[in-house]
């Protein structure tokens, strides 16, 4: 999973803003706004063929964008969605000892708000994965 995660994680610090305030569950307390949290999964494994690899695997991430107002979040994810969809489709992030397909991105609600702190922060969740099989 971790190599998965390094792999996300190098396209989402593209973007200036987080390079290098990327993180992988956790911010750092105090983390100045903005900045990305990616939450990774191992998806579920499967075999897609009698005759092909025994386990594709399914990497799955939910990454929420955290920012001081909606419209820095939606800049935000402006600017990381092409990074990953290109023309309508995936892009193929490199993994070692991993076959990948296409990258899919869902954004699957809208932008949020938590008001629990001193100042509200406004977030993007997006859902992103792909299928991968033995090199």
């Amino acid at each position: 999973m971790r190599i998965d995660t390094d792999a996300l994680k190098a396209i989402y610090q593209t973007v200036p803003a987080l390079a290098s305030k990327t993180f992988v569950s956790i911010a750092p307390h105090g983390t100045a706004l903005p900045y990305a949290v990616l939450h990774p999964s191992d998806g579920r494994d499967s075999q897609e063929r009698v005759s092909g690899p025994r386990v594709t695997r399914h990497p799955r991430f939910t990454a929420h964008i955290f920012g001081a107002t909606g419209e820095q979040v939606q800049a935000l994810a402006d600017l990381v969605k092409p990074k990953l969809v290109v023309n309508g489709r995936g892009i193929v992030l490199s993994v070692a000892g991993w076959k990948n397909k296409p990258v899919w991105y869902e954004a699957p609600v809208p932008i949020q708000v938590d008001w629990e702190g001193p100042e509200p922060v406004a977030f993007h969740v997006a859902e992103i994965g792909w299928t991968s099989d033995p090199d």
